[in-house]
C-alpha cells in the first residue's frame, strides 16, 4: 500500500499507480509548498528577484492599506507593539524611515504634513513635542543653533510665518507681565550698552531726544502719561517719591553749602 506523501495517509487504488497523493486536496497542497520552497530558494539566491519582489510586496500593501480600514488598523497595531519592543525591527525601522526620509522629497512632505496636522490637532503630542524640543534644544547645543538659524530664515523669508509670530508675540507682551517686564528689561540693556559703544547710535538718540523735547504735543503726551502712571502704578509712585525726596535733600545740602561759604557768614568765619 502506498502511502500519501503529504499527509502520510493511504493512497486509494482509484487514484492510480503513478499517484503521489491521497487526494486532489493534498495534491494541491503540495504542489503549493513545492512552490513555495522554490521562490524560497529563488528569493534567497536571487537579489534581482528578491528586489521585484519585495516591491510587489509594498506596493500590494500599500494598496490594501489605502482601501481596506480593518486591514491597516491591524498593522498600525502590529507595528506599534514591536516598535514598543524595543526589537531589532523598530531600529530596521527607523533607520529606514531616515533614509527614505532623507532621499524622498514626496514622502518626507506628507510626514511634514501629517506631523503638522497631528501637532495642530491633539495637544497630548504638541506637548510631548515641546518637551522633548525644550530638553534637545537644552542639551544639544549645536541642535539648538540649528533650530535657530532656521527660524532666523524662515522667519526673514516667510511673511505668513513672520506674521503668526508677531502676532503671537504681541498677545504673549499684552496679557503676560512676567514676559512683558523680561522683553523691556532685555530691550533696556540692550539700548544701554549700545548707547554706551557706539557715538554714532548715541548721538542720534540725543539729536531725538532734543526733536521730542522741542514739540510741545510731545510734552503734553509725556506729562499725561507720567500722570496717568503715577495714579495707577503704586510702586512707580513709590519710587518718583522717593526720586523727589532725595532731590530736595540735595538741594537742600547744596543750598547749605553755599550759605556756609558766604563771606561774612559765621561758619565761613
Amino acid at each position: 500500500m502506498k502511502v500519501c506523501r503529504q499527509c502520510g495517509g493511504a493512497i486509494p487504488p482509484e487514484r492510480g499507480g503513478a499517484a503521489k497523493t491521497c487526494t486532489a486536496e493534498c495534491a494541491a497542497t503540495r504542489r503549493l509548498e513545492r512552490k513555495r520552497k522554490r521562490e524560497r530558494e529563488r528569493y534567497a539566491n536571487d537579489p534581482e528577484y528578491r528586489e521585484r519582489t519585495r516591491e510587489r510586496n509594498r506596493k500590494r500593501a500599500r494598496e490594501r492599506r489605502a482601501n481596506d480600514p480593518e486591514y491597516r488598523e491591524r498593522q498600525r497595531e502590529r507595528d506599534r507593539e514591536r516598535r514598543a519592543k524595543g526589537s531589532k525591527y523598530a531600529e530596521r525601522r527607523r533607520e529606514r524611515e531616515r533614509g527614505r526620509y532623507a532621499n524622498d522629497p514626496e514622502y518626507r512632505e506628507r510626514q511634514k504634513k501629517r506631523a503638522r496636522e497631528r501637532y495642530a490637532n491633539n495637544p497630548e503630542y504638541r506637548e510631548r513635542q515641546r518637551e522633548r524640543d525644550r530638553e534637545r534644544r537644552a542639551n544639544d547645543p549645536e541642535y539648538a543653533e540649528r533650530r535657530r538659524v532656521r527660524a532666523r530664515e524662515r522667519y526673514a523669508n516667510d511673511p505668513e510665518y513672520r506674521e503668526r509670530i508677531l502676532e503671537r508675540e504681541r498677545e504673549r507682551y499684552a496679557n503676560n507681565p512676567e514676559y512683558r517686564a523680561r522683553i523691556r528689561e532685555r530691550q533696556r540693556k540692550r539700548d544701554r550698552g549700545r548707547y554706551a559703544n557706539d557715538p554714532e547710535y548715541r548721538e542720534r538718540q540725543l539729536e531725538y531726544q532734543r526733536k521730542l523735547r522741542a514739540d510741545p504735543e510731545h510734552r503734553e503726551r509725556m506729562r499725561a502719561r507720567e500722570r496717568e502712571r503715577y495714579a495707577n502704578d503704586p510702586q512707580y509712585r513709590e519710587r518718583k517719591k522717593k526720586q523727589a525726596r532725595e532731590r530736595k535733600r540735595k538741594l537742600a545740602r547744596e543750598r547749605q553749602r553755599a550759605e556756609s561759604g558766604r563771606p561774612g557768614s559765621e561758619r565761613a568765619v
